[in-house]
């Protein structure tokens, strides 16, 4: 506990430790809590040149090295409500959120006509038109399978190209061998689903 936890200031010294501290010694478990963004702290990071569900191909120019070039859609699944985002990319891999929603309803329902019927109209028929007049579709979606995995294979085997299945994979080792992106084999169905190396990404964008 003393090597964890500075008491003197009541602050504290080594996260790992302090976790240890719960789980071995007190037999409880440990969440960590950081402190809660405010919207004063966001604010002044705010870029007046984007806009939600607009694509503003002037501003990617000026700041992103070229106008958007392509869409793609990510899905994340919950028992009771799936939010999509909207990811348009530029030349060198640069990317900006160009959508998001969060829509609600019942998830375990493969034929849920809030989620997962919004979900293939909004896929098929979506698109956006840019500034500079460009129109868009969505090149490729992409699902997480960590949850309901049986519905996100059978929703995207309703495809042939276009949608994907992803599931995150942690704790790879920093030097590891293993491919940061995988192709998932034996799924049957023309279903396509990869793994991803979360913490790798992760520690690229940061």
């Amino acid at each position: 506990w003393l090597e964890a936890w500075d008491v003197v200031n009541n602050r504290l010294k080594d996260a790992e430790k302090l976790r240890v501290f719960y789980n071995n010694w007190l037999g409880e478990t440990y969440e960590i809590k950081g402190e809660k963004i405010t919207f004063e702290q966001v604010s002044p990071h705010r870029r007046p040149g984007l806009r939600k569900k607009e694509i503003n191909n002037k501003f990617a120019v000026e700041n992103m090295g070229s106008k958007i070039l392509f869409l793609t859609c990510t899905v994340d699944v919950q028992r009771d409500w799936l939010a999509v985002s909207v990811w348009g990319f530029t030349r060198g891999g640069r990317s900006v959120l160009v959508d998001y929603d969060k829509w609600e309803g019942d998830c375990t329902d493969a034929e849920d006509v809030p989620t997962w019927e919004r979900l293939h109209e909004f896929i098929e028929t979506q698109e956006y038109t840019a500034n500079d007049g460009t129109r868009y579709r969505i090149a490729l979606t992409a699902i997480d399978s960590g949850y309901l995995a049986d519905h996100v294979y059978s929703f995207c085997a309703e495809y042939d190209s276009g949608v994907i299945a992803i599931k995150g994979r942690e704790g790879e080792a920093k030097n590891s061998h293993m491919k940061h992106f995988s192709e998932m084999k034996n799924m049957g169905n023309n279903i396509q689903a990869y793994t991803v190396s979360v913490d790798v990404y992760k520690d690229r964008l940061q």
